[in-house]
């Protein structure tokens, strides 16, 4: 990643530095770092380690409003995300109307950042889209507002193929193809179904339903599925011969919008294209709005629209504007003239269009107004659009009106504007910058009118029609071409008819809210043309104060605020400009008075001024303040002693170099004696201070010990050419070194990482290890640089006009830079250089792959373009990396100018073994005494991390010293501040880190622990030492992460678990031993690295490791094993060898339960997974109290007793019905436990009459007082409308279900289903509702019980939140948790409300997706469920509702005693059922695993093998290694003769385990089980989500 850098105006940077905060007791605050407004967005970075967190939360209003607007569900899930800073967070909150806004962001650590007044701009909306129309285009009103019933869908690349519409989820649609006589369906999941040829649904949305549809695109999205194909013609998707496909194109529709959220959204690869159609409805067709993305490489078109003719069908209201347009792509092209794609934005048979505010970079056929010359298309605007190095159709118009104004045409280089047809151009004020063809007319009906343009030195192209250059706004110059609007009259001078055009008669202008001067329009265009960025600041307002003392104005006061720039008026006033938003701290002092402290106001508005009169008062005393720095670099030094002299006081650290008296003293000259300095030199006297009462402090600079270090060169490996290091030029940390007797030496601060710079003519510096050098104040700190000769350059200087064999290749317009100071470069004096501006370019042809040196001078936060990818640079020496073949240097951001510009061949990276070592003559630094030394003893304010080897991480990791990477590692040296890792002990400040770019794969390009536990490819570090000694590694674990440490069997040596945490930030370090290797990764994650050392010799405290910990507590224990049974009666097991997979056997099963058991009952009892030379850490020893252990099979789960033994025991544990059963019987050596029934602690099981799938048809009484009951109520105040509301059994979905059938606007239906009480231990509740309508607000299902208070009522509602998300409140209150789970008309959801009585809270989960957590539920019962409709006609199925897990305590118990015997008997057995159930006679089994796709009753369809890598699923008995992928091609289908039952077994280990059954969407259970009822007839299962299905079974009803 490259450091975020954003370029803001000074006064905007000191608004965001003096934000105006409110204290909030319970946070920390802070300003974001960034927080502006652009066109009705406002946007904000702030720091944060993990901005996806839960605990995140942003706040937004109008500043002159009293609440904040706080966002949530997909909005709060897509608008906040990681910055392109790593360790931040954005938010971009698009759809605001124009205004001053405050924003509060509370990040994930606490810390609340807020700014006010934060101006937010409007689009300008000028132009024909918008002329004479009242609704706003798109989706959006023309406030800038989403229109009221608008739909939002968000899509981000990991989405693309699977998002839906809210509201719409589930939806197919049936199709037939005249033309090919086919039927097809289409379903709507992901956006190339949702916007592609799916006629019929977008017609149900934006016409039918009347749903106005905003399309927010998130980051970088690649090309999605289901578009239009390459050079043919799909009867479902379209397309045709001679296009390079890669479309949406979109019919049936109005009323959308495609946006790009925040800064990065890119469309890469595909485009839009909006039609309208004889075909179409009338309705469709009109009113479509793209803005705010950046597209390339598209293979066809960006963005399109078409009508049928612009007069009977056309496409009409098209806003496009605010976009980024580079050059298409398409390597094969279907025609010739379309390798760069066909069009950049293409307008054709339409009428009402602007675009406007776009910036074109490089393209080719840029814009159609209209196909041919017969094409007509009217009422057309292009305004403030960017074209840069353009080569045509600026744009290219045919038939129709066209007004172009304050265009910026950049360097045109082919035509500009380009007319046809029957054309009619008014171009104004529009600046021409050196273009070819500025203006051309193919046809005598092509006809333009100029003015104010601007042409300068662009030339003229023919002209064929007339053109006609107006000295007045009002003189004619379009005469009649034969054209006519669709209301019949003449588009002759049209540009002044108000009744065709938007002409200000009056003022004789064109009505539009910005018309620059034609010479402010480069400079504007550039500012604000293009994708969302920072606007200059044009407001600010001013403060003013006024100093007197007493009556008597002070005018030698001195006035500060932080940003600001008080001027002195030489009256007694002083005065700033202050940016509007901000509030200020101002400080006045004078010398001989106190200080005296202002806070402004906010500023909010244009010209407003904040005035203050400050009354100083006299004074004689102030704090003595000392400012202590030292060091070369004038670092703050802290931790030392202060002391005044006079009366041997000691001033106090204030923890920044700065130490101050306790109380104020008397002004005027004293001593301090300074002492405990560390690294730097005290003084050997007292130094003289000064006491003012304006408290200045006296900096005193302390000199720095210095230390030894010494650099020496050597050649690469290979390398043929002689290197003479006596002509190199070596610096440390800026001290030059001197060449003696083969190395360079010197001398620099001790304890300050510094680094080693190594130049040589001729010679590139390959590496150099250590690339900081440490000194310390005894023994010399040594680096190694490798150098390699660079071989054949090529120079081109144009100092003294070298250009090697002509290599480098420029335009003919190259500019001198008149103000060049004199710049260095191997031994080369340059003293001239060129303008990089928007003219320059330079190209040349690399012979291989190599490096580019470019020597400059550039302004911060510069860059150039290579091949148009953006390099930063900065003044001095610039390397880039290049490839083989043709290279295109152009400019990027802000000119910079050029003095040199070099190619040689590029380095290969040695693995040179070479070592950082201290030579230390009285002590070793391998011992652990030594490493405190280093980190703790030299500076016990700021430890360090010291290894005899260290691997520099400020650079791209270097493979040394036995330690390689599974790909590059590169440098990210972008923390505004070090992070704090902790060993435990001691906390570390580290900046720099090293990253890959991919993730670790392992043999089947998944997790690699999921497999050997040995990283194959991708972003690992490997390491072999050549010594016994101590590796040391900092790491970064993201949230939800895992950093493994393994040796080469895979064996897990270490790890860090995030699950369910946040970040962390951890010291590692191991003993290794030289005979093996050791593997360093994160799990489906990018290691991060900070810090990474090895010391041979030193040896670190062992690793408190503990095998066999499956809970990760820290020690091993029967609720080990508890965890390990429970793993595998769910199948969600994750294998980590040591850990669960304690008899490496490459399979977690019954037998590692076995193997674990044995060594709790026996500490002595050696597992496979324990090294022998590692002893294992002593467990929680067994007691004779109860520990729970599930046991012999009953009725009910048990609890076993442990008793201690003296041998090597092995349990018979089984498990009751509904839960695993695993058979683990004695092994050899080993001796049986038995389980005798006791009456202590047991674990009740769920009972039956809990769960209800109303497949019986249980009675419902209507105002009962037992059983499921049901009530009817009438909403308050009105009378019932009689309509249907009543509760019956149904059939529903293949099977029975409860139905809530309310019709009626006044009344409410509500079932009540009574529950066994429950009051203890953790207790599900679950339900599979349907609502049949999407609408929030609403209570649908209720857990009712005794509260805390003793009323009983409501303990927790399941609701629909306003923004119809299910969520979760407590007693019925105002706040609901939600979930990102939204309702959908007619679609299932599976809920599960988990209740833990002993902790009063409960967690929330829908579908299986994200849990959400709520605290303070404190109920003393749950005794029933409820469920309810609402009073306008919501309707409620009902099916398998109850409870389906318990842990309820209760006191029946047995006990596992400990016999004497011992026997050889081993077997293994499981089941996700309970104890193994026979299947039914007639039942048509499949099982994937022993039959492949072969069925004599099952018709399976699947153009993918049959998979064997997706783990193992235990299942009635059966080991299932085999299954069937999911995927869009697969098909199931059978013919049941009866109805019957049908079970299909996923892995419930899966991300996803559903299906579609019969087209209609079903979930598994928690076992990854799906149970349906099924009628007589044929029936079919396909794909739902990408899951894989292991087993199938049909068994007919008797």
């Amino acid at each position: 990643m490259k450091l975020f850098r954003k370029l803001l105006s000074a006064t905007l940077a000191a608004a965001m530095t003096l934000t105006s905060v409110t204290v909030v007791t319970t946070s920390v605050l802070a300003a974001p770092s960034i927080s502006a407004g652009w066109n009705e967005t406002l946007y904000a970075e702030w720091a944060d380690s993990n901005p996806d967190s839960p605990d995140v939360q942003v706040g937004y209003k109008l500043s002159t409003d009293s609440s904040y607007t706080y966002l949530s569900g997909d909005d709060l899930t897509y608008l906040v995300r990681p910055a392109s800073t790593s360790g931040y967070g954005r938010v971009d909150i698009p759809g605001l109307r124009a205004g001053r806004y405050d924003i509060s962001i509370k990040a994930s650590d606490g810390t609340v950042h807020e700014r006010k007044g934060i101006k937010v701009y409007e689009y300008d909306r000028s132009g024909y889209a918008n002329w004479n129309s009242t609704e706003g285009i798109g989706g959006y009103n023309n406030d800038g507002t989403p229109k009221s019933n608008a739909i939002v869908v968000y899509v981000t690349n990991e989405n693309k193929d699977t998002v839906e519409v809210p509201g719409y989820e589930g939806r197919s649609y049936d199709y037939h193809s005249n033309s090919a006589n086919v039927d097809y369906t289409r379903t709507c999941e992901g956006i190339g179904n949702i916007l592609n040829n799916n006629m019929k649904f977008i017609q149900d949305i934006t016409i039918t339903d009347n749903h106005p549809l905003i399309v927010r695109l998130v980051g970088k999205v690649d090309v999605p599925k289901n578009l239009t194909p390459y050079n043919t013609k799909d009867v479902a998707l379209g397309g045709s011969a001679g296009d390079n496909g890669n479309l949406a194109v979109t019919k049936y529709g109005r009323n959308i919008t495609i946006e790009g959220i925040g800064d990065d959204a890119t469309v890469d690869g595909w485009g839009f294209t909006f039609s309208q159609t004889s075909t179409c409805p009338k309705d469709a067709g009109k009113s479509f709005e793209v803005r705010n993305i950046t597209f390339k490489n598209y293979t066809e078109d960006a963005l399109g629209f078409q009508g049928d003719d612009a007069i009977t069908c056309p496409i009409e209201r098209v806003w496009v504007h605010n976009n980024v347009f580079y050059p298409g792509y398409c390597a094969k092209p279907a025609e010739g003239d379309k390798a760069e794609g066909d069009g950049s934005c293409d307008f054709k048979r339409g009428k009402y269009y602007t675009m406007s505010y776009n910036h074109y970079i490089n393209c080719h056929k840029t814009n159609l107004l209209g196909a041919g010359d017969n094409d007509d298309q009217f009422y057309m605007t292009l305004h403030h659009n960017w074209y840069e190095g353009v080569a045509s159709r600026q744009p290219l118009g045919a038939g129709g009106n066209v007004h172009i104004y304050n265009t910026y045409f950049d360097h045109a280089k082919s035509q500009t504007i380009d007319l046809r047809g029957k054309a009619a151009c008014f171009s104004e004020a529009n600046y021409f910058d050196a273009c070819k063809n500025a203006y051309k007319s193919r046809k005598a009906t092509s006809n333009i009118k100029t003015y104010n343009d601007y042409l300068g030195t662009s030339t003229v192209d023919t002209i064929k029609g007339t053109k006609t250059v107006a000295t007045t706004r009002d003189e004619s110059g379009l005469p009649d071409n034969g054209l006519n609007f669709p209301d019949g009259t003449s588009v002759k001078d049209f540009d002044t008819n108000p009744s065709q055009f938007y002409y200000n008669t009056a003022t004789k202008t064109s009505d539009v809210s910005v018309l620059n001067d034609v010479m402010d329009v480069p400079e504007y265009v550039k500012t604000y043309a293009g994708t969302l960025k920072t606007f200059p600041e044009t407001e600010s307002g001013e403060i003013l104060i006024t100093v007197k003392s007493g009556a008597n104005v002070v005018t030698d006061a001195t006035v500060t605020a932080n940003g600001l720039s008080f001027r002195n008026n030489g009256d007694g006033t002083y005065s700033a400009t202050a940016s509007l938003g901000a509030e200020y701290v101002i400080t006045v002092s004078k010398e001989g008075y106190s200080n005296e402290v202002v806070t402004s106001t906010v500023l909010n508005n244009d010209g407003d001024v904040f005035a203050k009169t400050v009354d100083l008062k006299v004074d004689y005393d102030g704090y003595a303040v000392v400012k202590l720095t030292g060091g070369t670099n004038n670092e703050p030094v802290k931790g030392a002693s202060v002391v005044l002299t006079k009366d041997n006081s000691a001033l106090v650290d204030q923890g920044d170099g700065t130490y101050k008296s306790a109380k104020e003293i008397a002004t005027g000259d004293y001593e301090v004696s300074i002492s405990n300095t560390g690294d730097y030199i005290a003084p050997t006297s007292a130094q003289k201070i000064s006491v003012k009462t304006t408290n200045v402090a006296t900096e005193i600079h302390l000199d720095k010990y210095k230390g030894a270090v010494s650099v020496t060169l050597q050649a690469a490996d290979g390398e043929t050419a002689t290197l003479d290091p006596s002509k190199a030029t070596v610096t440390v940390g800026g001290t030059a070194l001197t060449y003696n007797n083969g190395a360079f030496t010197g001398t620099i601060d001790v304890n300050t990482p510094s680094d080693v710079n190594v130049t040589l003519a001729g010679w590139n510096t390959v590496s150099v290890t250590p690339a900081k050098l440490t000194a310390t104040k005894e023994g010399t700190a040594t680096a190694v640089a490798i150098m390699k000769n660079k071989g054949q350059l090529f120079t081109w200087n144009y100092t003294d006009g070298t250009n090697t064999e002509n290599f480098f290749v420029f335009g003919s317009d190259l500019v001198a830079w008149s103000s060049a100071t004199e710049m260095t470069y191997e031994g080369l004096t340059l003293t001239k250089a060129i303008k990089v501006s928007s003219k320059t370019s330079f190209t040349f042809d690399a012979p291989t792959d190599g490096v580019l040196t470019l020597v400059m001078e550039a302004k911060a936060d510069s860059s150039v373009k290579v091949n148009g990818e953006t390099f930063t640079v900065k003044t001095g020496i610039n390397t880039i990396p290049v490839k083989a073949g043709t290279n295109t240097v152009t400019k990027g951001k802000n000119e910079t100018h050029l003095y040199l510009a070099q190619y040689g061949v590029a380095d290969e990276p040695t693995t040179e073994t070479t070592t950082n070592t201290v030579t230390n003559t009285t002590t070793e630094v391998t011992t652990d005494k030594a490493t405190e030394t280093t980190t703790e003893d030299i500076n016990p304010d700021k430890p360090k991390l010291s290894d005899d080897i260290m691997w520099a991480v400020d650079v791209d990791l270097v493979e040394s010293n036995g330690l390689t990477v599974g790909e590059p590692f590169f440098s990210n040296s972008e923390e505004d501040s070090p992070v704090k890792f902790s060993d435990g002990k001691n906390t570390y400040e580290l900046s720099d880190w090293v990253q890959p770019k991919g993730n670790p794969y392992g043999e089947d390009d998944t997790n690699p622990v999921n497999t050997t536990g040995i990283p194959v490819k991708g972003g690992y570090v490997k390491f072999t030492p050549a010594a016994n000694g101590a590796f040391t590694m900092a790491v970064k674990t993201g949230s939800g992460k895992i950093t493994y440490v393994t040796d080469e069997n895979g064996k897990l040596i270490t790890k860090i678990d995030n699950t369910g945490k946040s970040t962390s930030y951890d010291i590692l370090s191991i003993n290794v031993s030289s005979d093996k290797t050791y593997y360093v990764f994160a799990g489906g994650s990018k290691i991060c690295l900070y810090y990474l050392g090895f010391t041979a010799g030193k040896t670190v405290p062992a690793t408190e490791f503990v095998y066999g910990d499956v809970d990760g507590n820290g020690t091993r224990e029967i609720s080990d094993v508890n965890t390990l049974i429970e793993q595998i009666r769910k199948g969600k097991v994750n294998k980590i060898k040591g850990i669960n997979d304690v008899n490496e056997d490459g399979v977690v099963d019954s037998a590692d339960v076995a193997v674990l058991l044995q060594k709790i009952l026996n500490n002595s009892y050696k597992m496979t997974c324990e090294p022998s030379n590692n002893p294992s850490p002593s467990p929680v020893e067994p007691t004779t109290e109860a520990t729970t252990v599930k046991v012999e099979p009953t009725t009910e789960a048990t609890t076993a007793k442990v008793e201690p033994t003296t041998e090597a025991t092995t349990a018979k544990v089984e498990t009751t019905t509904e839960a695993t059963t695993v058979k683990v019987e004695p092994t050899t050596e080993a001796t049986t436990a038995k389980a005798d029934e006791t009456t202590e602690a047991t674990t009740q099981a769920t009972a039956s009459d809990d769960y209800f799938n109303f497949d019986n048809s249980p009675t419902i009484t209507k105002d009962g007082t037992s059983g499921i009951t049901y009530t009817v109520s009438t909403k308050e105040g009105q009378a019932t409308d009689n309509l249907t509301a009543e509760a019956v059994i149904t059939d529903y979905n293949g099977s029975k279900a409860l139905y809530l059938n309310d019709q009626s606007a006044t009344d409410s239906v509500k079932v009540n289903i009574p529950l066994t009480e429950k009051n203890s231990g953790t207790v599900t509740y679950t339900a599979k509702i349907t609502p049949t309508v999407a609408k929030g607000s609403w209570t649908v299902f209720m857990l009712n019980g005794v509260k805390a208070d003793d009323t009983e009522g409501e303990v927790l509602g399941l609701r629909l939140d306003k923004s119809k998300n299910y969520g979760l409140r407590v007693n019925g209150g105002a706040d609901v948790t939600s979930t990102t789970t939204a309702v959908a008309a007619n679609t299932i959801v599976t809920v599960a409300i988990t209740v833990d009585f002993d902790n009063d809270k409960a967690t929330l989960t829908v579908n299986g997706g994200t849990p959400v957590t709520v605290t303070g539920v404190d109920a003393k019962s749950i005794k029933s469920m409820a469920f309810q409709t609402a009073t306008d006609a919501r309707s409620l199925y009902i099916d398998n509702a109850g409870i389906i897990n318990n842990t309820e305590s209760t006191t029946e118990t047995s006990t596992l005693e400990g016999p004497t015997e011992a026997t050889t008997e081993n077997t293994t057995e499981a089941t996700t059922e309970g104890t193994t159930t026979e299947v039914p006679a007639g039942s048509y089994v499949h099982n994937f695993t022993t039959d492949g796709k072969t069925s004599t009753f099952f018709t399976i369809t699947s153009a993918s093998n049959i998979a064997k890598d997706k783990g193992t699923v235990i299942y009635n008995g059966l080991t299932l290694t085999q299954c069937l992928k999911m995927e869009t091609s697969t098909s199931i289908t059978f013919t049941a003769s009866t109805a019957g039952k049908l079970i299909l077994v996923f892995n419930a280990s899966d991300t996803k385990h559903n299906c579609k059954f019969d087209n209609v969407k079903v979930d598994s259970d928690s076992n990854g089980i799906v149970t349906l009822n099924v009628t007589a007839g044929a029936h079919s299962i396909t794909k739902r989500d990408s899951s894989n299905l292991y087993y199938m079974v049909f068994t007919p009803n008797n």
